[in-house]
């Protein structure tokens, strides 16, 4: 196990697991994306639509891309704060998530936020013992490139070029 996945597993913080666990909960996750897509909307997000693609084309790799790597989560051999979840654990999901938004944000007044929110997020499946960090990089980067062959399919293809 690397250094910052011993560093942040070890860590025993009873507020950090709370909220932790606020990300954790699939329903509770769907309903914060959810409620923050409607607020991006509301507010004339520019990248709501790459956003929303790079999101779809995540919902249909993840799964497949898990089964093909099958890298186990270090909770099947090791102690975890939360059960183990059943599926393999590279890439992962919610850093993922947090990769499309962040480069979605990048010259928003949005970039902060969604930089500090998704740096927490993707630390915290590391912290909660459910993925090494080598996992949580590998889903930020595969949220970053998804975002970015959905910005070009949506402005490249779909868009006229101004």
């Amino acid at each position: 196990m690397d250094v910052i996945t011993s560093a942040l597993s070890g860590l025993t913080n009873d507020l950090l697991t709370f909220s932790s666990l606020l990300f954790h909960d699939v329903l509770l996750s769907f309903l914060l994306l959810a409620l923050v897509l409607l607020l991006l909307a509301r507010f004339k997000f520019p990248k709501i639509f790459p956003l929303l693609i790079a999101c779809f084309l995540l919902l249909v790799l993840l799964d497949p891309l898990k089964q093909a790597f099958a890298i186990p989560r270090p909770c099947t051999s090791l102690p975890a704060k939360i059960p183990c979840p059943a599926d393999a654990g590279f890439p992962s999901g919610h850093a993922a998530i947090a990769g499309i938004f962040v480069l979605s944000a990048v010259g928003t007044a949005f970039f902060y936020p969604f930089l500090l929110l998704g740096a927490f997020i993707s630390l915290s499946r590391v912290y909660l013992g459910i993925h090494v960090f080598s996992d949580v990089v590998a889903g930020i980067v595969l949220g970053m490139v998804l975002y970015a062959i959905s910005e070009r399919l949506y402005y490249g293809y779909w868009r006229p070029v101004k």
